[in-house]
């Protein structure tokens, strides 16, 4: 039917209304300030989705959450020592990579790890180190070394231990000459004693988590700390008083990836989600904001030249050698556990 004059001038009168389709819920589980909000807002405007991340402190916990709630996260970040365990439990499914196009942006360096030979579960996210963390005010002396925290002669200063079984052992284990992926329970126990005593040290002022151990060394409440190679270039950039150096023991290499629980709500959406965050321009963007290197080799080119050719961001060859990705911990998983829970049950001398 043509529409005449009279009911076109009538139709003018309603008030315009135009259709619109309510967000799709996402949801990401992630670690704390891991990931620039100005990408999550540009995905959710491109996808029309509505984020929620929800903040873990540690992959088991990531672990533990999609065991219990499988369905509930559309990705996880987890710990790369943590996906092999969720393929044989089939907490994660397979890659769409017909989806996942900017696979192949990705360093060959961070593909085919033992731990998904094929990545057929997971991408590389971002990567770093663990280090020390310090503040140059209090410390005069040069610092490249364990021995700044775990030598009681030479740690005078107030100081934080990582509360992470793996960063904070596996640095007792680098100090002490030994692989931080030892499947040696006599070793593992030495790197205990050394942390125990270590804690015996009246300088000493607890666990932290995270973000929390530079902003309090930041804060002046400490003088040193472990930290994340990207939680220390961050804190640099706060204070340039602030250092934040590998030591020449090595220490851990990690690498976190993008999963996808097996029971993903929006499945397809978290692949495009992947895709998105491995496109060169906003994987640089991440990296830039973040603080941590990328595994992405397109994003690579778009860096600053300062961010780019920062070792302490980007170590060279020499010092890579002595670092080491953290594997499971195989037949000693119950001795770390135990362990552990008697390091966290140490209170600080205050």
């Amino acid at each position: 039917m043509r529409i005449t004059l009279p009911i076109l001038l009538a139709l003018s009168l309603v008030p315009y209304a135009r259709a619109t389709i309510a967000p799709t819920p996402f949801r990401i589980l992630n670690w704390g300030s891991y990931i620039d909000p100005a990408l999550v807002k540009r995905f959710e405007q491109q996808q029309n989705v509505k984020v929620t991340i929800d903040i873990s402190g540690e992959s088991l916990d990531m672990y533990k959450a999609i065991k219990k709630e499988p369905a509930k996260y559309d990705i996880v970040v987890p710990g790369s020592e943590f996906v092999r365990i969720m393929i044989l439990e089939k907490l994660i499914q397979p890659l769409d990579k017909k989806i996942i196009v900017n696979y192949n942006n990705l360093l060959v360096d961070f593909m085919h790890r033992q731990f998904d030979i094929n990545n057929d579960y997971s991408v590389p996210y971002l990567w770093g180190t663990v280090g020390i963390f310090y503040d140059s005010r209090k410390i005069k002396d040069k610092v490249d070394s364990w021995s700044i925290i775990f030598d009681p002669i030479i740690n005078k200063n107030k100081f934080l231990l990582m509360s992470s079984p793996r960063e904070t052992l596996g640095a007792a284990l680098k100090y002490l000459g030994e692989s931080l992926n030892t499947q040696d329970l006599s070793v593992l126990k030495k790197a205990f004693d050394l942390v125990k005593k270590t804690q015996a040290n009246p300088y000493y002022r607890g666990l932290d988590k995270d973000v929390q151990l530079t902003a309090r060394v930041l804060s002046g409440e400490t003088a040193i700390s472990i930290a994340y190679s990207g939680d220390g270039i961050q804190g640099m950039a706060q204070n340039p008083n602030m250092r934040f150096v590998l030591p020449k023991e090595g220490s851990m290499l990690f690498m976190d990836t993008l999963v996808i629980p097996t029971k993903a709500p929006h499945a397809k959406m978290a692949n495009m989600f992947i895709n998105f965050m491995l496109d060169s321009k906003n994987a640089a963007q991440n990296s830039s904001v973040l603080g941590y290197p990328t595994p992405n080799k397109a994003a690579l080119a778009l860096l600053d030249p300062v961010i780019r050719n920062n070792p302490n961001i980007y170590p060279n060859g020499d010092v890579l050698s002595k670092f080491e990705f953290a594997l499971a911990t195989g037949k000693l998983n119950n001795n770390y556990i135990e362990i552990w829970r008697q390091i966290e049950s140490v209170k600080p001398k205050l």
